[in-house]
């Protein structure tokens, strides 16, 4: 099929960057090695204000996570998320995981820890936590460098092919097909020696209607099965293992005329594995066709799909580039939208143009969406690529409206 191309004549190339995309196609060794110290010193630099100098608040977490360590090899990802200041990327990817050792909780704890939760006080939870921590350190053999008998065991994963394991989980499928099986809540099970343990393990596998996401049990004393993963981390998304290896890092989208204007803006930006975007040059576009390209490899592309940075923070049209991208997917990749508030006032986007200290921030991280279904519908049932760019593309508009009114009610919650 022959490739569409949009004219840019008319549109004001404030530096040339055909050189560009045949660099981030054909990645030399030297561009890996530059590629990975760039990742890494930005997302240092990143975390430093968003993880120590911010008051940061991180909801389901785990599913970033997840996505980035469990996803099935050549599945492709893409996220989607507001843009309200020029640090969203790459304040939102800064790194989590919280280096100070701490021994595993006991079954009681993790109990007394899920109720308390669920009571919605959050000083009881980290106050729980600290002292764990302590405990920790305090119990720590400076020559083994590992918890002492006393800390407690480890937590044991639950494995069982019973019949009645079968019942602890629920399907549930969305508008948009995605199968998840999760576990219901004030169920009970014993492992073979009749003792209720704490565990966790999740995992993603492609299945009949797309992806699934599989949860274990957690079983505390009480007998009691909760469908959560107790985990404590510090504000952020990506791990060093995540940082330090650029095949797992995303690729996104940056405005040609905003982070390619010279030759070391131009170099820094794709190192960091930017693309450069024209904006007014329609879906049409080198910098459409090669993130295709890339979730057709399996890689992870995030996109904002607003476009711009929307600095008056209203609803917004999301642009079609995202939708021909899905649609035009060899496999249709695990979508994941995301919205935080606070970035701006990190960076405002007014001048003068410096990061503020100490500023209230709220990510939250929406559920996984698979649109195989949707996809296989718009093919059978023949539209044209217009049609369905616009069906998709409108489908998570309205997703992440609704992901918008959860996090503002978070955020009021978190600081008010």
């Amino acid at each position: 099929m022959p490739v569409k191309v949009n004219s840019i004549k008319n549109i004001k190339m404030v530096y040339d960057i055909d050189w560009i995309f045949p660099n981030i196609r054909n990645r030399s060794r030297f561009w890996t090695i530059a590629s990975t110290i760039t990742v890494a010193a930005v997302g240092l630099f990143s975390k430093i204000f968003i993880s120590w100098l911010s008051k940061a608040k991180v909801h389901n977490l785990k599913t970033m996570s997840m996505l980035l360590d469990k996803r099935p090899k050549n599945m492709p990802l893409v996220t989607v998320s507001n843009h309200h200041s020029c640090f969203d990327d790459p304040g939102i990817w800064v790194l989590f995981a919280d280096a100070m050792p701490r021994r595993p909780l006991t079954d009681d704890e993790i109990c007394q820890l899920l109720e308390t939760e669920d009571s919605g006080d959050d000083g009881a939870i980290d106050h729980l936590l600290e002292e764990t921590d302590d405990e920790a350190i305090r119990n720590m053999n400076p020559k083994e460098k590992k918890p002492t008998p006393d800390s407690g065991p480890p937590p044991k994963k639950i494995k069982s092919n019973s019949k009645s394991n079968k019942n602890l989980t629920d399907e549930r499928h969305s508008t948009s097909g995605i199968k998840v099986q999760s576990l219901n809540e004030g169920d009970s099970s014993e492992t073979n020696d009749g003792k209720h343990i704490v565990s966790w393990d999740t995992s993603i596998k492609i299945g009949k209607n797309g992806y699934e996401w599989q949860t274990e049990p957690i079983v505390n004393s009480k007998g009691q099965t909760r469908a959560k993963n107790v985990v404590r981390t510090a504000p952020g998304t990506l791990n060093w293992r995540h940082v330090l290896r650029p095949s797992l890092i995303r690729w996104s989208l940056a405005a040609h005329d905003i982070c390619f204007t010279c030759w070391h803006h131009a170099s820094f930006f794709s190192f960091g594995k930017c693309v450069p975007v024209i904006r007014g040059a329609g879906v049409y576009q080198e910098a459409v066709d090669f993130c295709i390209e890339l979730l057709a490899e399996g890689h992870w592309v995030h996109v904002f799909p607003e476009g711009k940075v929307n600095m008056t923070k209203e609803n917004m049209r999301l642009k079609w580039g995202v939708g021909r991208m899905i649609f035009e997917a060899p496999i249709t990749p695990i979508i994941l939208p995301i919205w935080h508030i606070g970035m701006d006032e990190v960076l405002p986007n007014e001048p003068p143009y410096y990061l503020h200290l100490r500023k209230k921030l709220t990510f939250n991280y929406g559920e996984p969406i698979d649109l195989t279904d949707m996809v296989k519908s718009l093919r059978e049932k023949k539209v044209t690529e217009v049609e369905a760019r616009k069906a998709i593309t409108d489908f998570l508009q309205d997703e992440l409206f609704k992901l918008k009114l959860k996090t503002e009610e978070l955020h009021r919650k978190n600081f008010c």
